[in-house]
This record gives C-alpha cells, structure tokens and sequence, in this order.
C-alpha cells in the first residue's frame, strides 16, 4: 500500500511538521508514504521521508510581465483561478509522477495542490483542510474573494474531506456548503515524546544571553494572517521587561523591522528568523503568544503547553480546541487589544506554574491519530 501527500511548499510551518510526522507513523504500519512537493525545499527532511518536487516551473516565472499579469488577475480575479488557468503543465508532470509511482492514495494539504490536483486523473484521495478557508482565501475586495471560495468548493467537489479541527468543518460546511457526511475532523498528530526529546538540545546563542523564563517567544510565519504588527503594539503598550523574540521568516520580516523601530522596542525586539529546532526557544520562554486572526489547529501553542511554558492566544478558530483541557492558556478577544496587553503584562508579572496536562497530550497522540489514518486508507485498499 503506498499514500503520497502532495503540499505546496516545506517551510517548516505546522503543516510541514504535520505531514512528517504523519508520513513517519504511517510507515511504522507498513504504510508506503512519500511526499510530492511543487516548490523547492529550503529545509532539512527527516530522515526515512522519501519526497519528489515537480520539476515545471508554473507560476515561478521571474517575467517581470508575467508577474505583473500575475498580480492584476489576483487583484480582479482572485489568485486561484488564476493559477488553475495557468498550471496546466504542472498538473500534467503531477499526473504523470502520480501514475510512474503505483500510488494508491493520495492527500492533498494545500489549497494549491488541491487545485493542481483537480485537473489531475481519478485516483482516490482525501482533501485535507489545515486552515480557515473563508479568511485564507479572502481578497482585497469581494469579487475575487466569491471567485476564489467558488474555484475551491469545485476543486474539492464530490470527494471526501479531512479538517484538523471542528472549526475549519464547520467554516467549510457552511461557507464551501460541504454535506456534513463528506467532512471528517482528525488532527495533526503531536509527537509530545518528540518534542520533549527535542527541547533538550542546545540553545540558540541568543536564547542563551536571555533569563531563562524572563522572554517572551512568537512562532510562525511572518505573513498577514498571523499579525505579528499586533503583537508588536500590544508589547509596546505592555511596556514590559522582559524581551521579545519572534522565529519565523516571510515577506513582512522588514516592514515588523520597521514597526518595532518606530514603537521603539527594537532594542527589546528580535527577529531571528527561520528555526529548525524551535522547541528549546520554547521551553526557556515564560510565556508563547499568538495573535493570529485565524488558524486551523494552532500546533504551536500545544507544542509550547506540552513544554510547560505559559501561553497567550487571541480566541481564532481552533485556539480552544488546541488548549481543551490544559492550565496555562490565556484567551483573549481578536480585536480587543486591552485585554491582550493586560494579559502580557500579567503573564510577564506572575510566576507560571503549568501542571502537564494528561488530556491534552492524549487528544493528540500519535498512536490514535494515526489510527484514524490508517483506518481511511484500508477501507480504499479493501474497495
């Protein structure tokens, strides 16, 4: 039996840990698993994870017309027709690596793969939903916002579908008006033991010049969704101590740059861009904060509870769920920026004492989950 999962990009964000670490269970069952990227890939791969990238370039073309095109059909058409119109010849060399490869079952964990994927021939497959797709694919303005929710309920259209957390089904039954039958709700697997084993490895240089418990850590990418420039204001206005250190890189590194010269907290601020291993950054932290303004399953901040650091979450979809059952979670309002700089400032001032939470280690577990999984691809294998 051999399942491929096809994803964008690997960039080290929550989706790539949890394909890994899907791909690394389901092969401890006898499972074939590999991966099929269409970007090339920047970060270290476990080891045991055989990955393919598609070779055809698609929508990387430099042209500086291409890419001018590019950005007025998003901004009038929405990005995802866009790209459908255009990736033919990658979902022809996705198809034809698909076919080469005798796969029996195929996931598909980005909104791009599953558009590729639906100019791609009939293999069984699963469409897996790891975020909010309401707001991800929300635009500048309403038309090719409809576009893009239209392109994607057609891509996705008449197959099984898997979501991380019940807020990204509910948001896809009612926004995508996807059949509650049609939706299953399993979510990433969490390796605690992993992580722990992980956490015990060697401090960042600047981890090290810092108090252990005496910073505050963000994790994630440094794009619009997960509004690092709130968290920047809110910290200002906390006016606190105790440093701040954001791992991730993206577009927005250089205008947060900015912004935290301009609040003057730069001396307080670190940008250290893309970390392998965030975990001991984590663990040292008193406190983790997230103020995205939707997730799917916010992994992180599970993986910083597990670790027994302290968290702060603006309330976005999944963020309950992550916490179900754990001390040491602190939710506040999206858009009410009072109550997350009360919550830094009180963070920051009390002693957190987190006990290790049984249940949540357990809704995770990477037995169970897995499980599941397993379950799916032997009812194709038994068709």
């Amino acid at each position: 039996m051999k399942v491929v999962h096809i994803i964008n990009r690997i960039d080290g964000n929550g989706v790539t840990k949890a394909v890994f670490n899907l791909c690394q269970e389901l092969s401890l069952r006898g499972i074939e698993s590999e991966i099929i990227v269409s970007k090339p890939v920047d970060v270290p791969i476990p080891d045991g994870i055989s990955l393919t990238c598609l070779t055809t370039k698609g929508l990387l073309n430099s042209n500086k017309k291409t890419n001018v095109v590019r950005r007025m059909a998003k901004y009038s058409l929405g990005g995802l027709l866009f790209y459908k119109l255009k990736a033919k010849r990658k979902s022809a060399e996705l198809e034809q690596t698909l076919l080469s490869k005798n796969v029996d079952v195929v996931f598909l964990h980005c909104h791009y793969s599953k558009i590729l994927y639906s100019n791609v021939s009939k293999l069984p497959c699963y469409m897996v939903l790891h975020n909010k797709k309401s707001l991800q694919l929300k635009a500048k303005w309403w038309l090719p916002s409809k576009i893009n929710m239209m392109v994607m309920a057609n891509a996705i259209k008449n197959k099984p579908k898997l979501a991380v957390s019940k807020s990204v089904k509910n948001d896809v039954r009612r926004r995508l008006k996807v059949a509650d039958n049609m939706i299953e709700v399993i979510p990433n697997i969490i390796d605690a033991e992993d992580i722990r084993l992980r956490a015990g490895e060697q401090l960042l240089p600047l981890a090290l010049s810092l108090q252990p418990k005496n910073y505050l850590v963000a994790v994630g990418r440094l794009d619009k969704q997960k509004r690092f420039d709130r968290l920047l204001k809110a910290y200002a206005e906390a006016g606190v101590s105790q440093h701040l250190v954001i791992a991730g890189d993206g577009r927005l590194r250089q205008r947060l740059e900015r912004l935290a010269v301009t609040l003057d907290i730069a001396h307080k601020v670190h940008l250290i861009g893309h970390v392998n291993n965030p975990y001991p950054l984590i663990q040292q932290a008193k406190v983790l904060v997230l103020t995205s303004d939707y997730e799917g399953l916010p992994t992180v901040l599970i993986e910083a509870l597990l670790l027994k650091t302290a968290v702060i979450a603006t309330a976005c979809s999944g963020v309950r769920e992550a916490v179900k059952g754990a001390e040491g979670a602190t939710i506040v309002p999206i858009r009410n920026m009072k109550c997350l700089v009360d919550a830094i400032r009180a963070n920051c001032e009390q002693k957190n004492v987190i006990v290790q939470s049984q249940a949540l280690e357990k809704n995770f577990a990477k037995e169970q989950v897995a499980e599941r999984y397993l379950r799916l691809v032997s009812n194709f294998e038994a068709r």
